[in-house]
C-alpha cells in the first residue's frame, strides 16, 4: 500500500510500475474538504485516470477524508465511485468517521448502512475508532459487536495505525484482541485476519 497523489499525471503510470516492480496491492488517498464542502480531489477528471488504471488491475483503494468526521458528501462520493470501478475495492479507513456515540447505533449512521449495497465497498476499524470510544466512554466491545452486527465481519478489517496513532504495535494489538472478546471465533478471525487477507491482494486481483 502507498499513498499516492491521485490527481498527478504520472500517478497511473506509477500505479502500473510498482505493480509489475513490487506486487503493489493497493493506492491510499488522502485530502481535506473543498470550499463547497466536497472532495474533488476524490473524483477529479485527473483522479479518474488513477482510478481507472487502479480498477484495470483490480487494487485496493484506501480513502481518508480530513478533517474527522462523517461526512454525507464523502459517503455520496464513495457509492458513486465504487458503481463506476466495481474491479476496485475501497477501503474506507476508521470505519468512514463514525461518532463515538453510544448506543443504539454506535454512530453508524444511515449512510454508513447504504454503502453495503456495495459488494466492494470495506471498513477498516482501527486504533483510531478505539481511541474515540474510549474519549467517549463507550465500551469498544458493545461497539465493536455492533459494527460486526450491521456491517458484517467480512466486511470489517482491523488496522493498527501504528506510526500515526500513539502507542507500541503490541499495545494495539492486545487493545483489539480485547475489544473482540465478545465476538464469536468465527468472525474475531474474520475482523483479525481473513478479510484483510482477502482485500490485500499483492499485484491486485483481476476478475
Amino acid at each position: 500500500m502507498v499513498v499516492l497523489d491521485a490527481e498527478e499525471p504520472n500517478t497511473p503510470d506509477l500505479v502500473r510500475q510498482l505493480i509489475d516492480q513490487h506486487g503493489l496491492a493497493g493506492v491510499r488517498l488522502t485530502g481535506t474538504r473543498g470550499s463547497d464542502g466536497g472532495f474533488p480531489w476524490l473524483e477529479s477528471p485527473a483522479a479518474q485516470r488513477t482510478w481507472a488504471a487502479v480498477n484495470a488491475a483490480g487494487l485496493v483503494m484506501d480513502l481518508m477524508t480530513l478533517p474527522p468526521g462523517s461526512s454525507a458528501p464523502a459517503m455520496a462520493a464513495y457509492a458513486r465511485l465504487a458503481r463506476q470501478y466495481p474491479q476496485t475495492r475501497l477501503v474506507l479507513d476508521h470505519c468512514a468517521w463514525p461518532d463515538a456515540s453510544g448506543p443504539p447505533d454506535f454512530g453508524l449512521s444511515a449512510e454508513h448502512r447504504g454503502l453495503l449495497a456495495h459488494r466492494n465497498i470495506y471498513f477498516k476499524f482501527t486504533t483510531v475508532n478505539l481511541e474515540s470510544l474510549r474519549a467517549a466512554h463507550v465500551s469498544p466491545i458493545d461497539a465493536l459487536r455492533h459494527f460486526v452486527a450491521v456491517l458484517g465481519a467480512d466486511r470489517l478489517m482491523w488496522g493498527s495505525d501504528v506510526g500515526n496513532s500513539a502507542g507500541l504495535y503490541g499495545e494495539m494489538v492486545s487493545r483489539i484482541v480485547a475489544a473482540s472478546s465478545r465476538l464469536s471465533k468465527r468472525d474475531r478471525r474474520q475482523l483479525l485476519h481473513d478479510t484483510g487477507q482477502m482485500v490485500m491482494v499483492a499485484g491486485g486481483r483481476r476478475s
